[in-house]
Formats: structure tokens, C-alpha cells, sequence
């Protein structure tokens, strides 16, 4: 098992960690809606709706926006862990280089 093999493991058990501590400690995650399709015509003057056809049309777009923020929140935290890795990564090849690296030595000028 290589270097890169061992990081990418380590980011997989670490995104692994995070869902599983976000499912047991949060409410349940919300499933895709199954209406709607990929386009929904949005009705031109609500006034006309009914309170009942009107609550039926806030309740399926509230579906919607709320697997939308559980979509956008999940990468959210592939990003954060990716973005840590990067960060330790490119500080330990850093102090690599000022530690006596041979390509850290600049020409003076």
C-alpha cells in the first residue's frame, strides 16, 4: 500500500467518522422528494390557490430546500476534510524544505 493509498484511506475514515457522528447525534437526513421531477412549473399568481393547494406547494418546495441544505452540507464536508488534508500536506513538504531541504537554498542577489 502506497503513500497515496494511506492518505486517501485515512480521508475515507475520516468522512466515514463525520456522517456516522452526524447520524446518530442529529435528526434523521431527508430523502430525495419523489414529485416534481427536474422541472416543476411554478404557478404565475398564488392568490388564485386554494390554502389547501397553496400548503401542498409550501410543504413540497420546504421538501425540496431541506434535501437541497443536506446535499450542499454533505459537500460541505468533503470540502472542509479535503481542505485540511491539503493544508497538512503542503505544510509538512514545507517544513521539509526550510528544515535543510537542498530546495529551499535561494541565490542571493
Amino acid at each position: 500500500m502506497g503513500k497515496k493509498d494511506k492518505e486517501t484511506s485515512i480521508y475515507k475514515q475520516a468522512l466515514a467518522r463525520v456522517v456516522e457522528l452526524l447520524d446518530k447525534s442529529g435528526p434523521p437526513w431527508p430523502q430525495k422528494p419523489a414529485d416534481y421531477g427536474k422541472a416543476y412549473e411554478f404557478p404565475q399568481d398564488i392568490t388564485g390557490l386554494s390554502s389547501q393547494r397553496l400548503g401542498r406547494l409550501q410543504s413540497r418546495l420546504a421538501g425540496w430546500d431541506g434535501y437541497t441544505q443536506y446535499l450542499l452540507g454533505r459537500a460541505d464536508i468533503d470540502l472542509a476534510l479535503l481542505q485540511n488534508s491539503y493544508d497538512i500536506a503542503l505544510h509538512e513538504k514545507m517544513a521539509a524544505l526550510q528544515n535543510g531541504g537542498s530546495s529551499c537554498k535561494l541565490k542571493s542577489t
